[in-house]
């Protein structure tokens, strides 16, 4: 082990054991090495505003980017990681779906809407997060982990798409006001939550699908005119239309925004992608159409 400016890391900087809780940073950089933040790393950091984590970064620990003064975390969706709507998800490498692992402690998001394909919320996953007052879980999240919602002193209602009540961990909702928080699920499915220690008030029935979430590649026209896609090598990708491009956006396969070239002017572009996997791009050109192709 090593540590650099009081930070624990491996020898080679690929894991990142430990913070100090006395470390200060506005936004603390993550090396570029580093490929594991281990479990608790940054917990009850205070002093970090906060974080850029690598774009190498494939695992965070439970409870690694909780308990601290982080109110935004800055990272792009990479194959092993996602950040979409303010939470940052694992992407189960077995497809068992995505584990939701942390959400910014001081952000000001109110509302959190889980991605479809979640299936797992960590330990301290949402913990000390005062602003959330709503999330909604999917029918695919099967398990939530110890501590996940820790002294959410904010929260008031939790919509719950499952039939069957998920298996709780340890004070998945320790000091948090039960008699304060409504929770709404399936006609018929009360028992099964009561049963499995979900010990809210009773909200309003769920009724019909669970929502869209916000995506920015959904409802989407496309036009007809004619475009052309040439992969020149693993991470780029010529586009050709019939007419001037004015700007184009890069999307990951979970609809996070990738990047975004504006003004473009010419009916050709050169794409680079972050890594190998399928990409959408939304072209809008300058006849005023759109067009949306899968990379």
């Amino acid at each position: 082990m090593m540590a650099d400016g009081g930070v624990l890391y491996s020898k080679d900087k690929t894991t990142l054991y430990e913070c100090p809780q006395t470390a200060k940073s506005d936004n603390f950089v993550v090396p570029a090495e580093t490929k594991l933040i281990r479990s608790m790393a940054f917990f009850e950091c205070q002093d970090i505003k906060a974080i850029i984590l690598p774009k190498t970064l494939e695992k965070v620990g439970t409870g690694a980017l909780s308990n601290n003064s982080m109110a935004t975390f800055n990272f792009t969706t990479n194959d092993y990681l996602i950040y979409e709507d303010n939470a940052l998800y694992y992407r189960s490498q077995n497809g068992n779906g995505l584990y939701l692992m942390a959400i910014p402690c001081k952000g000001t998001k109110t509302e959190f809407l889980l991605q479809p394909k979640t299936s797992y919320i960590a330990d301290y996953a949402f913990s000390y997060n005062n602003s959330m007052q709503k999330v909604s879980l999917p029918d695919s999240v099967i398990g939530v982990g110890p501590r996940a919602f820790y002294a959410c002193h904010g929260l008031k209602d939790i919509y719950s798409y499952r039939e069957t009540a998920p298996t709780l961990g340890e004070e998945v909702f320790g000091d948090v006001e039960f008699n304060k928080v409504y929770l709404h699920v399936r006609k018929g499915s009360e028992k099964s939550y009561a049963d499995n220690n979900w010990l809210f008030l009773w909200g309003d029935n769920i009724e019909g699908d669970y929502p869209d979430v916000v995506d920015a590649i959904k409802s989407v026209t496309t036009a007809s005119a004619n475009l052309a896609v040439v992969r020149l090598n693993a991470t780029e990708v010529r586009l050709t239309a019939d007419t001037n491009i004015s700007s184009v956006e890069l999307y990951n396969a979970a609809g996070g925004l990738v990047s975004e070239n504006k003004q473009l002017g010419s009916n050709e572009v050169v794409l680079a992608l972050p890594h190998r996997g399928v990409y959408v791009a939304k072209l809008r050109l300058a006849n005023g159409s759109v067009k949306v192709v899968k990379i």
